[in-house]
């Protein structure tokens, strides 16, 4: 079966379309900065408050740490004590571990865990979706519609 070459066309101007609309704004990252032991906002699950700021060109992504500490109780079983939760401006780590949209966690000395979420989209720190540009949606939408009632 041979693929016309007006749908390659169409696919190739689809797929450009969709990688240029997936890098959203050229413009700094905005990302909540805040902690939980400062805030009762920023605690899970989230209220977004005023803590959203610009981040330098420096950072490359959002984090979100979620760190606790745990006690063993009389009768040998963990307890989780405290819990943190700090959401910032970031740079990813460099060395590889670490890599944007993605979580690490690791056990801490005090027997509980820090877990780093990384992320690379505007807001997204503030829960575990990301969120895109509602402006940038709707323009590739439109630019879409446009090109496909072209019929190619």
């Amino acid at each position: 079966m041979e693929i016309p070459v007006r749908a390659l066309g169409l696919f190739a101007v689809f797929g450009a379309l969709l990688t240029f609309c997936s890098r959203g704004e050229a413009r700094l990252l905005q990302c909540y900065d805040c902690t939980s032991e400062d805030h009762l906002g920023c605690k899970d699950p989230f209220n977004a408050t005023d803590s959203l700021q610009v981040c330098d060109r420096q950072h490359d992504a959002c984090l979100k740490v979620v760190a606790t500490n745990t006690k063993i109780g009389n009768d040998g079983t963990r307890h989780e004590d405290a819990r943190v939760i700090t959401r910032q401006c970031a740079s990813i780590p460099t060395g590889g571990f670490a890599k944007q949209n993605d979580c690490y966690k690791t056990e801490a000395s005090n027997g509980g865990y820090v877990e780093q979420c990384f992320c690379g989209s505007d807001e997204c720190n503030g829960t575990r979706e990301n969120k895109y540009s509602l402006g940038m949606l709707l323009v590739c939408v439109v630019v879409a519609a446009m090109l496909l009632s072209r019929r190619f």
